[in-house]
């Protein structure tokens, strides 16, 4: 390399740099404004059971849900390394989603220029931002795309380099980030169609070598897996880890009819497309590129797939809650690069590589000041508690925090207690153990042959501990009772409580303001049909 071509090299290598620094630090500073916001339930749930596996004990024991633990273990791992606080998972938030803007530009850059790259970090950078998306929220689906790209982009780095670690560690990868959330298994069907495409174009498909090098990559997938089922097997637990991942987990996801999904798609997918047009219509055009180049690009059908695969992780049970579309963001932003790349090497072909970067990011300027501007008071002008209730509407979040607060002044280290609704962030705000693993009511509401079951086993377990408190939530949002829910729990809830337990506060939940009332001074009825009930148990001397 000569003396200009070596200066030149850095020269572009320091730009691509700054650029990324400064895209990472724009939305580093957004996020900031977040860090305070009330955890919501999902967040709640994972901060619980890193809570419970920090003191020794283990999900689905103590705990419920069809998650795999991935995402609680980094849950507590990150709690473990900061602190217990919804602070540090936003802030730790904020760090995961810089690594993950920092492997899409490596991918970007790798299926097509260091302009591709920064433009596909630049709009993963604003489209994870979006209220259309709680991109503000920890959600296990920011740890699924952190692994998973990860695991895609040592893929391609082992098939550079002939590395059966780096195709090991590639599995790793991407057989983790199954574990943060099930969605991730189809990044894991998209890295072993990767790897048979890239030997394909080696022309080793199914030649000995394929065999070899496949079998690394199958076993890193899924040893995670295998670990933890070994984890539940030798703590006697495994039959439960297999029925809530399994068994509920299916039961779950065939709760809504086929001809809904398109509806349901729309519904979530068109806000998320009108916060950011300008992005979408470039991602579209980036598609399109790769599928009109198809027999001449060789990285064509690894976009294609990889756009179809990303899809399709949105899919099951066709819920399309706001979250799962980040899993979509990834594969959107390769394709804005793509269609970037192109159209500067077709507009500005014979500008040398530093004014393609300039240009293309003066372009990813006008993009990005379009999407804040639509969300400009999101983003800019709410107060964390303000951006929550625009999130999430009248669900008690932010009640959450001034509930926990009392009933952690009013217990003891050890004391249970037990929340009769969907509010988990109440047992990790409040640090006390639950004294049932239901720690949401859906399942109990849902039409499946585990239902009735399941509410009987809360019953028995809260009986089996009684709590201290109890915070019983009468809020739609809690529950989503359905006509054909069963109401065993209402009826034995009205008993247990009027026998076993006082009303010590209650929280009026409003559209603008929430009442705080405790005893001696409770404003009852409730002027609102959203409320919470705090009642505390009673002791020898009040029967």
């Amino acid at each position: 390399m000569t003396t200009n071509n070596f200066f030149f090299a850095s020269h572009v290598k320091i730009l691509v740099i700054l650029t990324l620094l400064v895209i990472i630090t724009i939305s580093a500073i957004i996020r900031h404004r977040f860090i305070d916001i009330p955890l919501e339930r999902d967040e709640g749930e994972y901060a619980y059971a890193g809570q419970l596996i920090l003191d020794g004990k283990l999900p689905y024991d103590h705990m419920y849900n069809m998650k795999l633990p991935g995402v609680y273990a980094s849950y507590a791992l990150l709690m473990a390394l900061m602190n217990e606080t919804r602070q540090s998972i936003h802030i730790a938030l904020i760090f995961i989603n810089i690594l993950t803007v920092i492997l899409l530009f490596l991918l970007g850059h790798h299926l097509s220029s260091p302009v591709g790259g920064l433009f596909t970090a630049t709009t993963f950078s604003i489209l994870s931002l979006g209220a259309s998306v709680q991109g503000i929220i920890a959600n296990a689906e920011h740890f699924v795309i952190l692994f998973s790209m990860a695991g895609l982009y040592t893929l391609l780095k082992s098939m550079e380099y002939k590395s059966i670690l780096y195709l090991f560690l590639s599995g790793l990868f991407l057989g983790t980030g199954i574990l943060m959330k099930q969605h991730g298994i189809m990044f894991a069907i998209l890295g072993i169609i990767w790897f048979c495409i890239k030997e394909k174009q080696n022309n080793n498909i199914f030649k000995p070598p394929f065999f070899k090098w496949g079998l690394y990559l199958l076993v890193g997938l899924i040893l995670p897996y295998m670990f933890i089922c070994l984890i539940y097997t030798g703590s006697g637990l495994f039959k439960p880890f297999w029925f809530w991942t399994v068994k509920y987990a299916m039961a779950y996801s065939g709760q809504i009819p086929l001809q809904h999904a398109w509806t349901g798609f729309l519904n979530r997918g068109i806000p998320i497309v009108q916060t950011a047009p300008t992005f979408w219509i470039l991602s579209a055009i980036g598609l399109v590129f790769s599928i009109w180049s198809v027999k001449t690009k060789k990285n064509s059908i690894l976009i294609i797939s990889f756009t179809m695969l990303s899809f399709a992780s949105i899919c099951p049970g066709f819920y399309f809650r706001p979250h799962y579309f980040i899993l979509l963001l990834p594969a959107a932003s390769i394709c804005t690069g793509i269609a970037m790349d192109v159209l500067v090497k077709k507009c500005w072909g014979k500008k040398n590589i530093t004014q393609k970067i300039t240009i293309s990011m003066v372009i990813a300027f006008f993009c990005s000041c379009i999407s804040i501007y639509n969300q400009k008071e999101f983003l800019l002008e709410m107060t964390p508690v303000q951006a929550c209730r625009s999130m999430y509407s009248i669900n008690p979040f932010p009640e959450s925090l001034k509930i926990a607060q009392y009933i952690k002044d009013h217990t003891r280290e050890n004391d249970k207690i037990a929340v009769i609704g969907s509010e988990p962030q109440i047992y990790f705000y409040s640090n006390r153990p639950a004294s049932t693993g239901f720690v949401y009511m859906y399942p109990l509401m849902e039409n499946h042959e585990f239902a009735l079951h399941m509410q009987k086993q809360m019953i028995h377990e809260i009986e089996s501990n009684p709590p201290e408190y109890i915070v019983y939530l009468r809020h739609q949002l809690s529950w989503l009772i359905r006509p054909d829910s069963h109401d065993l729990i209402f009826k034995w809830f009205e008993t247990y409580r009027n026998e076993n337990y006082n009303l010590e506060g209650l929280v009026d939940i409003g559209e603008n303001q929430t009442t705080y009332s405790w005893q001696p001074h409770i404003k009852w009825p409730p002027s609102s049909p959203y409320w919470a009930a705090i009642l505390k148990r009673k002791t020898n001397e009040n029967f």
